[in-house]
């Protein structure tokens, strides 16, 4: 852990790299700069990673001998990120609450993909090449509480349309026997979902 004074206060760089059977790593942050990276590269590997105010943002990486990895990462107000990559069975939790969230989830095995958002600038991208994988999101939030998007009175992006913005949900799903379930709560919801295996299944809630 990196404790970086930057005007007097504190900017947080916590790197976790673990290749040990059944590793778990846990980083806590709060508040200014902070950024978290974990790579673990072993089975049954855990990684939980919580961070509170400013400009946070969390990346975590379990490659494919992280077989039943897990995932969990939860991220409170302002500018928050957070970039998940599993390559074997594994699981990925991320709760995101107000301000500029960002979630993306990349899985290449048969996985778990789960998130909530809550306010504010929430994006949700979830990849999943793994047959069986299955993806879940939840999107809250109210007109006035998002950012921006350029869109034409028929709701598609247009240079010469109108700013607005709210929940925006992407999910692309290639192998077999996957399910997507997405819920948004709100004004201006957007969601794509897109599934080439057989015996996909999708349900959408708006």
């Amino acid at each position: 852990l990196a404790n970086v004074p930057t005007n007097g206060y504190p900017s947080h760089v916590s790197t976790v790299n673990q290749s040990g059977v059944g590793s778990e790593a846990i980083v806590s942050q709060t508040g200014d700069g902070n950024f978290s990276n974990v790579l673990q590269a072993a089975d049954t590997a855990d990684a939980l990673v919580t961070q509170n105010g400013l400009n946070n943002s969390s990346t975590v990486d379990q490659s494919a001998s992280a077989d039943g990895a897990l995932a969990d990462v939860k991220q409170t107000g302002n500018g928050n990120a957070s970039t998940v990559t599993q390559s074997a069975d594994a699981d990925a939790f991320v709760v995101q609450t107000g301000n500029d969230n960002v979630s993306t989830i990349t899985q290449s095995s048969v996985a778990v993909a789960d998130v909530k958002q809550n306010n504010a600038q929430n994006d949700s991208t979830i990849n999943q090449s793994g047959a069986g994988a299955n993806a879940k999101v939840i999107q809250t939030a109210v007109e006035s509480g998002n950012g921006t998007r350029i869109r034409n009175a028929q709701g598609f992006d247009d240079p010469a349309g109108d700013t607005i913005r709210s929940n925006f949900s992407n999910i692309s799903q290639t192998g077999a026997s996957t399910t997507a379930e997405v819920t948004q709560t709100g004004d201006l919801n957007r969601s794509g979902v897109v599934q080439s295996g057989a015996g996909a299944s999708a349900k959408l809630t708006q």
